[in-house]
């Protein structure tokens, strides 16, 4: 199925199903800012409650920093649920 997905994302076929299952493909994309890019577009003045909140910090990368037991002392943790359901 991915073999069928050109370059600019069109697909021949986004579903296939058989007696036992079904496949179906998605798609997501998400846009990317560099920190620091986005950090120099602000005066230090311009700095904010509003801008801090445009930040997040990568866990993984952070605890490679920190170390997993200063990373717990400062972290929480947001619990996220989802069910799906697929007709066969």
């Amino acid at each position: 199925m991915l073999g069928a997905t050109d370059k600019n994302g069109a697909h021949r076929f986004t579903r296939v199903a058989s007696d036992s299952a079904v496949a179906e493909l998605s798609t997501s994309s998400r846009r990317e800012l560099d920190p620091r890019l986005f950090y120099d577009l602000f005066s230090p003045a311009q700095r904010d409650g509003c801008f801090w909140g445009c930040f997040n910090v990568l866990v993984g990368k952070a605890e490679k920093l920190l170390g997993a037991a200063r990373l717990d002392e400062h972290a929480t943790t947001r619990l996220t649920h989802g069910v799906t359901i697929k007709e066969l």
